[in-house]
């Protein structure tokens, strides 16, 4: 019974620590600076400045398509696939 109470608390204390780094990794990331239009509660209508949003269509299965087209935004935004530098990236 004691190994299973280690076992358990190891376990407790892992998924303390994801959660902190999850909070913290969320926390810290840039995000554009926005105008609040509208704010009820349950929704917000925000007006943000001009930004570059690149987008991708792969065709076939969703999880392979989905990887394809992950791997060409990748490179865009890295600028191995247009040829100029890194594209820096906020969260929406």
């Amino acid at each position: 019974m004691r190994k299973a109470g280690w076992i358990a608390a190891g376990v407790a204390g892992t998924a303390a620590v994801a959660a902190a780094a999850w909070y913290l990794r969320d926390r810290n990331l840039e995000q554009p600076e926005y105008f609040m239009l509208i704010d009820d509660g349950a929704l917000e209508l925000r007006d943000y400045p001009a930004l570059i949003a690149a987008e991708t269509l792969k065709r076939g299965p969703r999880d392979k398509a989905l990887a394809a087209g992950l791997r060409l935004l990748e490179g865009y935004i890295a600028g191995r696939a247009r040829g100029g530098p890194r594209i820096a990236r906020t969260a929406p």
